[in-house]
């Protein structure tokens, strides 16, 4: 079907993708990014059958991206809880979370916060932080402190992803688990400096040998029809909750 990928490579580069996307989107399982990436490329077949195999990855990675991005908003909207990615969380750490002063206690109308936390911006609690960073290991707390702190930029940057993912799984898990004690499922709001800040901008397979003709064209029948789960389905809070 493709003249420069065979269908075993295809589905290892989709896998790939798929890992790679989940990373940047915690709940979305990898396995179906991966499907769904694949699902996608094989609708596009015949535009792409002479494409390269770098260019077949990027478009399974950013079909992948579209599809996690999708069924985070999905569950930010059924749910209303809200779901920090990694880069946000990096966001924190690297702007605020440090930063003396983003701990004030204004004094009158907090017209700073105000103007960050708006559209296009969401907030998050530095007490959450405080007390993930509690929770995760002490090595992963001495390389962000090296990192985002001190500004080591020579710190290994494996280590420094590793210790943001895990502090974001850990802030995740706070905050689901006090969305179900507070004011309703995943309740924030803009508080004063002492207790939010800006976060950031928000954000713009199945192994098997069959992704053959008759597998694709299933795979095509499927996605046309109408998805009747409710959105929220496919995310997967058990890693959050354990």
């Amino acid at each position: 079907m493709f003249d420069n990928v065979a269908t075993d490579e295809l589905v290892q580069m989709a896998k790939r993708a798929g890992y790679r996307v989940a990373r940047e989107y915690p709940g979305i399982e990898a396995e179906d990014i991966a499907y769904e990436a694949l699902t996608r490329l094989y609708e596009r077949a015949e535009r792409l059958k002479a494409a390269t195999a770098d260019y077949l990855y990027r478009v399974l990675e950013g079909e992948g991206v579209k599809y996690a991005a999708k069924e985070r908003y999905d569950y930010i909207l059924f749910s209303s809880q809200y779901v920090y990615t990694p880069r946000e969380v990096r966001a924190v750490l690297e702007h605020v979370y440090y930063d003396p002063t983003a701990r004030d206690v204004p004094t009158q109308k907090d017209d700073w916060l105000s103007a960050e936390i708006g559209k296009g911006t969401v907030g998050i609690s530095l007490v959450d932080v405080d007390v993930a960073m509690e929770k995760i290991k002490p090595e992963y707390r001495k390389v962000l402190e090296r990192r985002f702190l001190h500004g080591d930029t020579v710190t290994d940057t494996k280590a420094v992803t590793r210790a943001v993912d895990s502090l974001t799984q850990v802030v995740n898990r706070l905050v689901y688990r006090k969305g179900l004690s507070d004011d309703g499922p995943g309740s924030r709001t803009a508080m004063s400096n002492a207790k939010a800040q800006y976060v950031t901008r928000a954000e713009s397979g199945h192994e098997t040998n069959a992704y053959e003709p008759d597998a694709v064209r299933k795979l095509q029948t499927e996605r046309s029809q109408e998805r009747s789960d409710p959105p929220g389905t496919h995310f997967n809070w058990s890693k959050y909750t354990d």
